[in-house]
Order: structure tokens, then sequence, then C-alpha cells
């Protein structure tokens, strides 16, 4: 804000601005503001008693919800409705889905996958990569053409933050076949 914090003569008028930085966007004004009109970013205060005002600021978001901040460190600073729907290196995920994985939208190895499913000794080993700051769920179903059919969360990986590479041994080898999918929440 651009009135500094101290004493100000009873009656007068201060004029605080809020200026957010670049990516955010003023989100409003709390604290003791009664009686004090606003227009936008802009709040008059009669100092006709003690006042603790405070200036809030939120992400600005593109449409699918991406923070336009994590768009520009990838250098992804035009259009924020067109970028987040970019597949900038290839790997088949625009950038929203990279920023929901945590995986780097510039960078075609960094991408939320299965490395390997592999018999090791009487269990099943899967292996997949993915980000540091998503969570990770193992889901699995025995049919893909029913519909009805639920996935089962057979592994949560909600401890952030998480590795790289992960692997998750199955001991459960009497399950007939199954399918399975990685599930990321930001």
């Amino acid at each position: 804000m651009t009135a500094a914090d101290g004493w100000y003569a009873s009656g007068a008028n201060v004029a605080l601005t809020a200026t957010p930085a670049a990516y955010w966007h003023f989100a409003g004004w709390t604290g003791d503001t009664n009686g004090c009109p606003f227009a936008d970013n802009v709040l008059t205060a009669s100092m006709t008693q003690a006042r603790t005002v405070m200036a809030n600021f939120a992400e600005t978001l593109a449409p699918q919800g991406t923070p336009e901040a994590w768009l520009a460190q990838y250098g992804l600073t035009g259009d924020p409705a067109a970028e987040e729907l970019t597949d900038t290196d290839g790997d088949g995920l625009s950038a929203w889905e990279e920023y929901v994985a945590d995986t780097d939208p510039t960078n075609p190895v960094s991408v939320l996958a299965f490395t390997g499913l592999a018999w090791n000794g009487g269990s099943l080993r899967i292996d997949w990569k993915g980000g540091h700051w998503s969570k990770q769920y193992i889901d699995a179903r025995t049919d893909l053409a029913d519909t009805n059919a639920n996935w089962s969360c057979i592994y949560t990986n909600d401890i952030l933050p998480t590795a790289i590479s992960n692997s998750l041994i199955r001991t459960d080898t009497a399950q007939p076949a199954q399918f399975y999918r990685i599930r990321v929440e930001r």
C-alpha cells in the first residue's frame, strides 16, 4: 500500500492505494474499513478512529486454473489462456496438465508416466515418474470395457514433496489381470 504505517491527525483523510505485484491482482480490503469510500484499489480512510486496514491480493489464474506466475517461470508469457493449452515440449500434455502434475512444460522428459511394469520374484513392481508437489495415486481396475466399473486406489503418495521416480511392489498376485492409471491432485 502507498500510505505508511503511523499516526495521522484526527479527521484527516488518508488515501490508500493497493498495487499488486506482477501476476497478482487486488482482491479487496479488510480490517477497519467501515464508512471508508473506495473505488477498486484506492480506499480513503477518514481518521475518525484508530484503523487497521489490509489490502488483499490473489494469484492471477488462467482460465484452466494455472497460475500466470507459473506459466511465466517457463517463458509462457503471451496470452495465458492460449499458453496453458499449448504442449510446448510435445510430450502430449498441455501446460495446465503439466502444472497439475508438477512437471516442466518445456522439457519432454519431465512427464507424469509409467516407466516400468515387471514381475519380480512373484510380485509385481510398478514404476513411474512425476513431479515433487502433486499428490500421486495409482488406481487399478480389471475391466476397461465396462464403463460402470470403478477404479480402486491401490497407492497414495500424499506426503509432499514426492520423489521424481517412484515404485510400488504388489504382493497380492492372486488378483486377476488389472489395468493401472496414475492420477494426481495439486
